[in-house]
């Protein structure tokens, strides 16, 4: 009852959660200059939407034609996480010259109307005409076409690219490294491993809400450009730096419209090496590896207080630099002066930061103070030199602070000839038990229940330490038993599964077989999880299986895919051969570990 409850809450919250998502609405074409009946591809990305379908174009020129020609599914990507949008192509043209305002576009999502933007073009009846506007067009939308990777297979659909701004650098100067990603097909189920860094790196995370970067045009190929990671990096060791690559997996298509078919792609990124140099000899004395371009300021507040009263110090230091490396800004004061520990944060805008501490003063008697901050120096890797800022010094002023009239007692001597006057100034008295007749109560009480807050502690310690135990040899049984009965549990499932055939005959039937495939070899050999792809299969599985039976178990799930993304009918006939492939397979390798 109480699953179903929370299921329930949770669908509400999901289904409500998607309602008010922000829906945005994109919209852009392949040339904003164009030639009399001259074919280009208008495409409108909508985010933050589902149950999306075309509805109308408003105030369509008689003179355009055009037609809806497809949709794609976009991802964009966070250092490496990824969330999706879709896209609505169409392929259009103008039979006549001029000036085109095309749209607004509709669509109904949701049961709701939204519109697009207005698309302006330009049409002109000869090429000459029209080349210098496509050629500026072309110089702002154009990337760079170097260092673009495909797969090994030369699938033109998707690119990866690492950027590095920097080839040269000094010991913890940042450089920036980001990762893009070009699609202009669909893709599914992606898998990303991030650039890896050596141990002397300081790495700070770019991060942003939207990382689709809009179309560029590569070797005259549209493609949708995405940011997947972008770091700054900073290197505390000089020497040679080697960024190994960057890989990107997913299921692809290879080819284009009718004659694509999916396939499993991995793509990778260059390696590149980057050069760490040591910095300058003849540093300040009060140099402590700070790298940047920074300035400082400070100020004191009030400089006039009472003794015993306050006055706060406060340092900004701003600028784009290794702040992770500056603890604090010395700053000299006097004996007679108390300081609290300051408080520091960190505010960060774009490339700058700064970096605010504020300590409290306090002068312990009236006069006058001199407060000096510190200088502060770091190494310019710009100008190449080290610079050194200035602290500024401040007067503060105590005066003297309200006292309270003296408080005088006389006591007097009874004995005669002998009276004597005593004055006590500034007593402060302390209220102690002693003497109260509830005092050894007291103490009993706090003995005992100090007692049996340690009596209570020490059972609850022996039962948690009991309980992990117990779950963790629960655990260690639970899955010795699910490796023994494996291939019993396997062979339950495909005989379910083949009843369940005879009756009723569905496309996820494939699902199914993929889902007991991957349950057997997880259970066999306490796997986290496996991927059935060519790579995977010989990293998880290599170690337990033959040659023979890994080219089997490859050919197995070539056979999937092909069932599930290749567009072709299944029949019930090839689903009962795989099945005896998979059976034939798993008692192969079961015979083989009764061998072992």
């Amino acid at each position: 009852m109480v699953k179903k409850i929370f299921l329930s809450l949770f669908l509400i919250f999901s289904i409500y959660f998607i309602c008010v998502a922000e829906v945005d609405i994109k919209i852009y074409s392949n040339k904003n200059s164009l030639l009399k009946d001259e074919i280009f591809q208008i495409s409108v990305e909508i985010s933050g939407a589902n149950g999306v379908s075309f509805s109308d174009i408003e105030n369509l020129d008689p003179a355009v034609k055009i037609n809806q020609s497809g949709t794609m599914s976009n991802f964009s990507f966070i250092n490496g996480v990824a969330t999706s949008s879709q896209t609505i192509t169409f392929v259009a043209k103008i039979t006549k010259e001029g000036e085109y305002n095309l749209g607004p576009f509709v669509f109904n999502i949701g049961g709701k109307l939204y519109k697009t933007e207005i698309l302006k073009l330009k049409v002109s009846n000869s090429s000459k005409d029209n080349r210098n506007a496509e050629s500026q067009n072309n110089e702002e939308n154009e990337a760079d076409d170097s260092n673009y990777n495909t797969n090994e297979r030369n699938n033109s659909n998707y690119l990866i690219k690492l950027n590095v701004n920097k080839k040269e650098v000094y010991v913890n100067e940042a450089f920036d490294v980001s990762v893009q990603f070009y699609n202009r097909e669909e893709l599914q189920n992606p898998s990303y491993e991030p650039i890896k860094f050596p141990s002397s790196a300081w790495i700070e995370n770019f991060n942003a809400k939207d990382n689709y970067r809009g179309v560029v045009n590569i070797n005259n190929i549209m493609y949708h450009e995405y940011v997947i990671e972008k770091k700054k990096v900073y290197i505390s060791k000089e020497g040679e730096l080697t960024i190994n690559p960057a890989v990107f997996s997913f299921m692809g298509y290879k080819g284009n419209g009718f004659f694509s078919y999916p396939e499993q792609i991995s793509l990778k990124t260059n390696s590149f090496k980057i050069t760490v140099k040591p910095l300058p000899p003849n540093a300040p004395n009060n140099f402590y590896g700070i790298v940047g371009n920074f300035s400082i300021t400070s100020r004191l507040t009030p400089q006039t207080v009472k003794a015993k009263e306050p006055a706060t110090l406060k340092i900004s230091l701003s600028g784009d630099g290794n702040f992770q490396n500056i603890k604090d800004i010395g700053y000299q004061i006097i004996d007679n002066i108390e300081e609290y520990s300051s408080k520091s944060n960190v505010i960060t805008n774009g490339n700058q930061k700064t970096k605010e501490w504020e300590i409290l003063l306090v002068p312990k008697k009236e006069g006058d103070y001199k407060i000096r901050v510190n200088d502060f120096s770091y190494f310019d890797p710009a100008k190449k030199e080290y610079i050194t800022l200035s602290g500024n010094e401040f007067n503060l002023s105590a005066l003297k602070g309200e006292e309270k009239d003296n408080e005088t007692i006389i006591i007097h001597n009874d004995k005669k000839n002998d009276s004597i006057d005593e004055n006590l100034k500034e007593i402060s008295y302390i209220k102690t038990n002693f003497g109260n007749k509830n005092t050894l109560f007291s103490y009993q009480l706090c003995f005992n229940l100090i007692l049996s807050i340690y009596i209570i502690s020490i059972i609850v310690i022996f039962v948690f330490v009991f309980t992990k135990f117990f779950l963790f040899n629960l655990s260690v049984n639970k899955e010795e038993i699910l490796r023994k009965n494996a291939y019993k549990t396997f062979l339950k499932e495909v005989k379910l599964l083949e009843n369940s055939l005879k009756k009723d005959f569905s496309d996820k039937i494939m699902d199914k077989i993929s889902l007991i495939i991957e349950k057997y070899f997880i259970s066999k050999y306490k796997l986290d999880s496996v991927e059935f792809t060519k790579n995977t299969i010989n990293d998880k599985l290599s170690k337990f299986l033959s040659e023979k039976n890994l080219e089997v178990l490859k050919n197995i799930f070539v056979e999937l895919d092909i069932g599930r993304f290749g567009g072709f009918d299944i029949t019930k006939e090839s689903i009962l051969n795989l099945i005896t492939m998979v059976k034939n397979l798993m008692e192969n390798i079961e015979g083989q570990n009764n061998e072992k």
